[in-house]
């Protein structure tokens, strides 16, 4: 999973109104509508459109349901064709033409740009090449204060993790840990900030854990599901990891 291909996926705005989405909420409330949509996220960040079955567990810790409700609610959403079901898991169609759309916009997107520049690189200009005459005063000073200030708007994914895995907070040390395992690059804070904060929820339910058995659950996920694990898989499976000391 490549958090760099994290964007975002349509929310109609009268979703809301949708009847089977009425009936998902006559059943289970404001809860459903929101863990509905959960469910399209995680969806969305996997990237083939699927809640795999073997993460049932960890999913429904990080939705801050239990395992059984979050079953029983995804067989609900197939029984409305909120989503569809195969032996992998729980899928939803339009979630999967949406990324293959999004697939193919990035890659026309890359191909119309190569076709119109190449390897063309535009030249800067030489100061003795610019027309017109040098306005008066400080405007240097104000160009350069203004280029000051948007560098430090920039996002620096690296300095954050840095902050999280210096932290005191066990909580965020987590997470920071959990971004270097996995390899994660987020280009902005409309990302990374979303990111965090579902990720810290997982974390704090593993501060009771000390170091090495986190350690050692981080170890038996990435052995067990190489690209697929989340830190909501290790909060699941991290008994079992320690199962034998």
């Amino acid at each position: 999973m490549a958090m760099k291909n994290t964007y975002y996926f349509q929310h109609d705005y009268s979703a809301r109104n949708d009847d089977k989405i009425l009936e998902l909420r006559s059943r289970y409330g404001n809860e459903g509508y929101a863990v509905f949509f959960y469910c399209l996220e995680t969806m969305a960040e996997r990237g083939d459109s699927f809640i795999d079955n073997s993460t049932m567990g960890g999913l429904s810790l990080g939705y801050g349901v239990t395992k059984e409700w979050l079953e029983t609610f995804l067989n609900y959403c197939v029984e409305l064709k909120l989503f569809l079901q195969n032996d992998k898991g729980f899928y939803n169609s339009r979630m999967i033409e949406h990324l293959k759309l999004r697939k193919s916009l990035s890659l026309q997107g890359k191909n119309g740009a190569k076709k119109r520049w190449g390897s063309y690189s535009p030249p800067i200009a030489n100061p003795m090449q610019r027309k017109g005459k040098e306005r008066k005063g400080n405007t240097n000073t104000k160009t350069k204060k203004k280029v000051s200030e948007t560098s430090s708007q920039e996002f620096n994914f690296k300095a954050e993790t840095d902050k999280l895995l210096a932290s005191k907070s066990k909580t965020y040390n987590i997470v920071g840990h959990y971004i270097t395992e996995k390899g994660f690059n987020f280009e902005n804070k409309t990302q990374f900030v979303p990111f965090l904060l579902r990720n810290l929820k997982s974390a704090k339910l593993l501060k009771g854990y000390d170091s090495r058995q986190i350690t050692k659950a981080f170890d038996y996920c990435k052995k067990k599901w190489p690209d697929d694990w989340t830190l909501e898989t290790v909060v699941k499976w991290i008994a079992e990891a320690n199962k034998n000391g």
